[in-house]
């Protein structure tokens, strides 16, 4: 797992939810997670799931933390798993930083009615994708929002302790999966 954090603030529309986001980014080739800060802002053409299609939704916000995680060989269930592993991280580190404690509901966390993040896991024809988005500011979005500005958490930081506890964690797994005998 290579992981990078993109300096240049640029915006998340969707369209970054595609294969080789980390090769054509950051020179990352294999598996890899990339940050960077930005606005969001996905119209209906590029969302990917399928209740917000339904329901005609429009995911904005004016700045927010981006990660695409990309992994190679594996299903949209460990997709998913990798999805709710950020959800859960996430929320321990707002804990130990903030005192803040949220609520999971699936992928998404909360604190009061107000929600942090956005996310989504899928599949490509040759690798697993999650977006990850954590809101950095909460003006004009179009539902109640909490942002990392708030709980006074610096994003860069955030960004980059997030992509070190991926790689970790990865690395990790990937260890444990070759340490047991098959029975």
């Amino acid at each position: 797992m290579e992981i990078a954090f993109l300096e240049e603030n640029h915006p998340y529309t969707g369209s970054e939810l595609s294969s080789q986001f980390g090769h054509m980014t950051a020179g990352l080739l294999g598996d890899s997670a990339v940050a960077w800060v930005g606005p969001c802002e996905v119209q209906t053409d590029n969302l990917v799931d399928t209740e917000d299609v339904i329901n005609n939704d429009i995911i904005f916000s004016e700045s927010m933390v981006h990660f695409i995680i990309e992994v190679f060989h594996k299903d949209i269930f460990y997709g998913i798993w990798l999805q709710r592993f950020m959800t859960i991280t996430v929320k321990d580190y707002i804990f130990e930083r903030a005192k803040k404690v949220l609520t999971r509901k699936g992928d998404d966390l909360y604190s009061d009615g107000k929600k942090l993040n956005v996310s989504i896991a899928t599949v490509s024809p040759v690798s697993t994708l999650v977006h990850f988005g954590v809101n950095v500011k909460t003006d004009n979005t179009p539902v109640k929002t909490l942002g990392l500005s708030e709980l006074g958490i610096d994003e860069k930081t955030f960004a980059t302790d997030l992509l070190e506890k991926i790689k970790s964690e990865v690395i990790e797994v990937d260890k444990a999966s070759k340490k047991v005998f098959t029975v």
